[in-house]
């Protein structure tokens, strides 16, 4: 599920083809009575929101069901929508291979309200020191 308010991207779906639901309503749509529940109980945490607004977020992430041959941390540089502007992925031998948006096929954004977020900020500079060191996919080391 993703909240649209940009006049622009509204204006690309014809009346009707997009759903709309009042999330104010008693009963909700199957699904997403689960996430409002959930937004409430993230509120009162400790970093709520803490990236709502920004231009930029800067994320490190390690991923601990990755096998060895996979990734094992994720840098990752979100715009203000939540969405992934720039990724590098970080794999045990300390390859960083990095990627932008024309190299996802699907790029859902992240909810810059989720308190989990804020675990992994980092800041601008650590970011960018990954990503003039990686190369892209294809590229020789």
């Amino acid at each position: 599920m993703e909240v649209i308010t940009d006049p622009d991207v509204l204006a690309r779906f014809p009346d009707g083809e997009l759903p709309e639901v009042d999330i104010d309503a008693t009963v909700m749509p199957a699904g997403l009575d689960d996430l409002r529940e959930q937004r409430r109980a993230q509120r009162d945490r400790p970093g709520f929101g803490a990236f709502a607004g920004r231009e930029a977020v800067f994320l490190r992430r390690r991923w601990d069901e990755a096998e060895e041959t996979e990734p094992q941390i994720y840098y990752e540089h979100l715009g203000p929508d939540g969405r992934r502007l720039r990724q590098v992925e970080m794999y045990a031998d300390g390859t960083a291979v990095r990627a932008g948006p024309e190299d996802w096929p699907f790029n859902p954004p992240y909810d810059l309200y989720d308190p989990d977020l804020a675990q992994w900020e980092i800041g601008a500079e650590e970011f960018e020191q990954v990503w003039r060191r990686a190369r892209r996919e294809g590229q020789p080391g």
